[in-house]
This record gives C-alpha cells, structure tokens and sequence, in this order.
C-alpha cells in the first residue's frame, strides 16, 4: 500500500506520467504490473493517450495482461486517487 500511495503523490504533482516512467518508478517492486493494475482497478489511475484522449477499457487491459511497455499511454490520477493520497 505504501507503494501504491507513493506513486499515486508523484503522478498527482504532474499533469500525468508515461507508462513506461511508471513502470520504472514501481522497478523495485516485484510486480509492477500488479500495482498498475490494482490501481486501475479501484479507479485511482487511468490512462489516456499522447494527445490526451481516453483509452477505453478494453486496450488498457489488454496493455496491463500483455505487460505491454508504452510510451504512447500516459498514466493520469483520478478523482478517486487525489482522494486516497490526501485523506
């Protein structure tokens, strides 16, 4: 969980994060993709495109089940995120 919240800080001091800079931040962790994924889970992140248009769904779990390393996406914080960090 401190993991988790730690990224979550970083990406809300920015106007979001490539995925491949995410995954290199969580580097240290054993899954990195288990994290992203169970923050996209709980609606924390999302992901938009580099000209800042919605990813549906459906690409980002096929990017997360594929473990496909990007730097097409860029990894936003959500409402619900902003939330978790600073409560």
């Amino acid at each position: 969980m401190i993991i988790e919240n730690e990224i979550l800080e970083q990406i809300s001091d920015s106007d979001g994060w490539d995925l491949l800079r995410v995954i290199d931040f969580l580097r240290t962790s054993k899954e990195p993709w288990k994290i992203i994924d169970s923050l996209f889970r709980d609606k924390c992140i999302d992901f938009i495109d580099i000209d800042g248009n919605k990813i549906p769904e459906w690409k980002i779990s096929e990017t997360i089940r594929n473990k496909t390393r990007s730097n097409m996406m860029k990894i936003i914080i959500t409402e619900i995120g902003l939330s978790r960090v600073f409560d």
